[in-house]
């Protein structure tokens, strides 16, 4: 789908990379700890350091640009959004409906999606008996980067803090798969080469991109 070999994403600081930070408290519960120790970096790096190495002594640029740790792990390297740049400009229902349909002969020498994840969001609805709710299947698509983001951005880390999140306390009501800021990792239809797609990484709470042959969540989505 993609005009070159690669594709990527835009962090605040204008770095452009393979992943990027979403959802904020995850992203700052893993980097915090994880992050590099290396000293002397500037704003607009892509390197990502921890938070023991934001001293003046070992960081006095990065110190100086941001009031705390957490001012500039999000100032620098969350996702820009909006953003007219890359994966960014690629549309979730326009990729689905390319690549969900797609079918191939396995070694089994039967007929399958070769894009599962994209075939389960076209194949996903919700019917209610003698209602045309508009939801049914053909209604839904995988998202895009950009809508996987707003999808997992605000999103709780644990079931612990449900109720606080309007998202996953609708769902656990109704029965639903919830989706949590933390182990959770969803598709989205965008490609970053020809061997891997972007997801949602629960592990550390950003983008980022994952071999398509990997079995991961699916999130359809109907609006955003």
């Amino acid at each position: 789908m993609i005009e070159g070999s690669t594709e990527y994403v835009r962090r605040n600081n204008g770095v452009n990379s393979s992943y990027a930070g979403c959802n904020p408290e995850k992203f700052l519960q893993y980097y915090s700890a994880n992050g590099s120790e290396r000293t002397g970096q500037q704003p607009g790096s892509s390197e990502i350091i921890r938070e023991s190495a934001f001293t003046e002594e070992a960081n006095p640029a990065l110190v100086a640009a941001y009031p705390t740790y957490r001012d500039y792990l999000f100032g620098e390297h969350l996702l820009q959004y909006p953003a007219a740049y890359g994966a960014l400009l690629r549309d979730g229902k326009t990729n689905t409906a390319k690549i969900g349909g797609l079918r191939f002969v396995d070694v089994h020498g039967e007929s399958v999606p070769r894009y599962p994840a994209a075939a389960a969001a076209l194949d996903y609805g919700v019917t209610v008996e003698g209602t045309t709710t508009g939801l049914e299947a053909g209604a839904w698509w995988l998202p895009s980067v950009d809508e996987v983001y707003l999808l997992m951005h605000d999103r709780v880390l644990t079931s612990a803090d449900r109720e606080s999140d309007p998202i996953n306390r609708t769902l656990s009501r109704l029965g639903k798969t919830t989706c949590y800021g933390s182990g959770y990792y969803p598709w989205t239809s965008g490609e970053y080469n020809s061997n891997t797609a972007f997801i949602y990484y629960g592990r550390t709470g950003y983008v980022f991109n994952y071999y398509k042959y990997s079995t991961l969540a699916v999130r359809p989505v109907s609006a955003l």
